[in-house]
This record gives C-alpha cells, structure tokens and sequence, in this order.
C-alpha cells in the first residue's frame, strides 16, 4: 500500500453479480479504483476482492458498502489516526 492509496477488501456473491454492483458504488461514493485483486471463493462460494483507492480515506467506501448489503467488509486507511 502506498501513502495516497486506501483498500477495502469485501466479500461478494458472483452469482448475483455482486462484484459489479460494489464497484458502481465505490466510485459512485466518490473513489476511484487504482487496482482489483480477486480471491478464489471459499467452501460458502463467496469470493473476495481487494480493491485499491485512489484515496487514502475508506470510511465513506466502507459506509456505502455496508448500507447496500455488503457485511464482510474490511478498510485500510492511507493514513494513521494517531490518538493523543
């Protein structure tokens, strides 16, 4: 991961074409894609993806995300937020 570049790595259904209606919804929350890494699915025949941001906030990808049905999600923020 680069200092200009968040992830978010989520869980999808193929069968439903899940993948591409993630993808609407992260650049429609205002983030591009720099780069997608797809993971074989599992025994439950989920797959993953990782997406790579072009912005180094994923709070408002994880949000949509979450608000349309995706519940396994995991984002990597850019940037440390340092307590204290």
């Amino acid at each position: 991961m680069d200092e200009d570049s968040g992830q978010v790595l989520f869980e999808f259904d193929e069968a439903r074409k899940d993948l591409d209606r993630a993808l609407r919804l992260i650049r429609a929350s205002g983030a591009g894609i720099a780069d997608l890494r797809l993971f074989p699915a599992g025994p439950d025949g989920m797959r993953c993806a990782l997406v790579r941001l072009t912005v180094p906030d994923t709070r408002g990808v994880v949000l949509t995300l979450a608000e349309h049905g995706f519940s396994r999600i995991k984002g990597y923020g850019a940037v440390c937020n340092r307590v204290g």
